[in-house]
C-alpha cells in the first residue's frame, strides 16, 4: 500500500472520536422547558405592558384582498390609500348602508396611494368602485419607488404577483400564532424595533433615520384597523406621536445643489406627472364601468397647519379633481364632517371612525357618487 494512503488514514483515524455518552433525551427536554418558560416570561412582560394578540399588517393579509378584487363590478367597493383610509373607514358600516359585499381594504399605512391605484387601475378584470384616500404629502410624493411612501406598498404589490404554495401553506400558521401571542408584534416587538429604543448617541454626521410612530391600533384580518384606547386618552402618548406626524410631514429640504428655480420645478414636473396618471387611471377604470372616488380624510392641530401650508388646496387637491374629472369629497365642505378632531392629529379614534363612516357614506349617496 503507498506510505500516502496509509498516512492519510492515520489522519482520518487520530480525528476521529467517539460520541460521549449523555442523556440527549433529557438534555433535549430540559431545553425545551426552558425555551417555553423564556418565550412565558416575555409574553408575560408584553402583556404587562398593554400588548395583546394582534395580526401583523402583512402581506399575509393583503395578498387575498387584492386577489378578492379581481373580476369585480361597480357594487365592490374598494379603499385605497394610506393609515387615515386604514383607521377612518368602518367596513361594516359602508356594507350596510349600501346592502353589498363587504368592502375591500386595500390602504397601507404611511403610503402613496398611487402605487396600488396604479396596480388596480391596470388590472384589466378591475370595474368596481374605487375609494382613493388623499393625504397631503403622501399623493403628492414624485412616483419614484426608492422613495419609503412608495416603497412600502410596492412590496405589498410584488408579494401579491410573487405569491405561491409556500407562502399560501405558511400563511394559517402565522395567523394562528398571532391570535394567541402578543410578543409577535412587528411594530413595536421585532429586534429591529426593540434595538431603536436604545438611548445611544449618532456618530458625528451620521444620518439618522426620523423615528417612526409606536403600535396604536388593532387590525383584524379584513384588514378593518381602529385606534387603540390609549392613542385617544393618554396625552403623552398622544403628543409622542404628534411630534412624529410633524417630523415625518415635513417637507425635505432643498440640496445646497440646486437653486430655488430648479427645486420648485423638480416638485412641479413629480406633481403633474402623478396628475398625469391618475387622470390615465381614472379612464381606465370608467372605461370598463368602475368608478373612482377621491376622499381627503380630516386632520387636526399643528399637522392640518402644516398639510395647508405645504400643500395648498389650490394647488393639490382641487387639482386632484380637475385633471381626473373624477368626483371627490373634501372634509372640509361638508358641516357634518368639519367637526371631527384627530386625537393624534391624523386619524379618529375609533368611536369617531364609526360616525364618521356613517356620515361618508351618506354624503356619497346623496351625491350620487354611490
Amino acid at each position: 500500500m503507498p506510505s500516502s494512503i496509509s498516512s492519510s488514514e492515520a489522519r482520518m483515524g487520530e480525528i476521529q472520536r467517539e460520541i460521549p455518552q449523555r442523556a440527549w433525551l433529557s438534555m433535549a427536554v430540559i431545553a425545551l422547558v426552558l425555551n417555553a418558560l423564556s418565550v412565558a416570561a416575555w409574553e408575560s412582560y408584553v402583556r404587562s405592558q398593554g400588548y395583546e394578540p394582534d395580526y401583523d399588517d402583512t402581506t399575509g393579509l393583503w395578498v387575498p384582498l387584492r386577489a378578492h378584487a379581481r373580476e369585480v363590478k361597480r357594487e365592490q367597493l374598494v379603499f385605497v390609500g394610506a393609515s387615515r383610509t386604514l383607521f377612518n373607514t368602518d367596513l361594516s358600516v359602508f356594507q350596510a348602508a349600501l346592502g353589498g359585499p363587504q368592502p375591500i381594504q386595500l390602504s397601507t399605512v404611511g403610503s402613496n396611494p398611487m402605487i396600488i391605484f396604479n396596480h388596480v387601475a391596470a388590472d384589466p378584470t378591475f370595474a368596481g368602485t374605487l375609494v382613493v384616500g388623499v393625504v397631503p404629502g403622501l399623493f403628492a410624493v414624485s412616483l419614484d419607488l426608492s422613495v419609503p411612501p412608495n416603497s412600502n406598498p410596492q412590496h405589498y404589490v410584488k408579494s401579491y404577483e410573487n405569491w405561491g404554495p409556500a407562502q399560501a401553506w405558511e400563511q394559517p400558521l402565522s395567523l394562528w400564532l398571532q391570535e394567541r401571542f402578543a410578543f409577535i408584534q412587528q411594530e413595536d416587538l421585532s429586534l429591529k424595533q426593540l434595538s431603536r429604543r436604545l438611548d445611544l448617541p449618532n456618530r458625528p454626521e451620521a444620518y439618522a433615520p426620523p423615528d417612526l410612530p409606536p403600535h396604536f391600533s388593532r387590525i383584524e384580518r379584513n384588514r378593518q384597523a381602529r385606534m387603540l384606547v390609549r392613542a385617544e386618552r393618554d396625552p403623552a402618548f398622544m403628543q409622542r406621536i404628534q411630534r412624529i406626524w410633524l417630523r415625518l410631514f415635513s417637507p425635505p429640504p432643498k440640496p445646497p445643489i440646486f437653486s430655488d428655480e430648479q427645486w420648485a420645478k423638480m416638485a412641479a414636473d413629480a406633481w403633474n406627472a402623478t396628475l398625469a396618471k391618475a387622470k390615465v387611471n381614472v379612464a381606465a377604470i370608467r372605461a370598463r364601468g368602475g368608478r373612482v372616488i377621491f376622499v381627503r380624510d380630516p386632520s387636526s392641530g399643528a399637522l392640518l397647519e402644516l398639510e395647508q401650508k405645504s400643500h395648498p388646496r389650490q394647488r393639490f387637491w382641487d387639482r386632484i379633481l380637475q385633471e381626473t374629472g373624477a368626483p371627490g369629497i373634501h372634509y372640509a365642505d361638508y358641516p357634518e364632517l368639519r367637526d371631527f378632531t384627530c386625537p393624534e392629529w391624523s386619524h379618529l379614534s375609533a368611536g369617531d371612525a364609526v360616525e364618521y363612516s356613517k356620515r361618508l357614506v351618506t354624503i356619497m349617496k346623496r351625491e350620487g357618487m354611490l
